[in-house]
């Protein structure tokens, strides 16, 4: 049961992020898809305690 709700909480939140980025993915794809892997996973790093990675995950985003 509770991987049903773990994978429901991940579903809804995927789509939300999606939807709310849409737009940037019509402006361009590329900077669409930087934001997708960029931003979760430095969220994770600096959650954990890597803000050096933070940083360069950062800079490569807005590159």
């Amino acid at each position: 049961m509770e991987i049903v709700f773990i994978i429901s909480v991940i579903s809804i939140y995927l789509f939300i992020f999606i939807w709310g980025y849409s737009y940037e993915f019509k402006k361009g794809p590329k900077a669409f898809f930087k934001t997708i892997i960029g931003m979760p996973i430095a969220m994770l790093l600096s959650y954990i305690g890597f803000p050096e990675l933070d940083k360069k995950i950062k800079d490569w985003t807005e590159k």
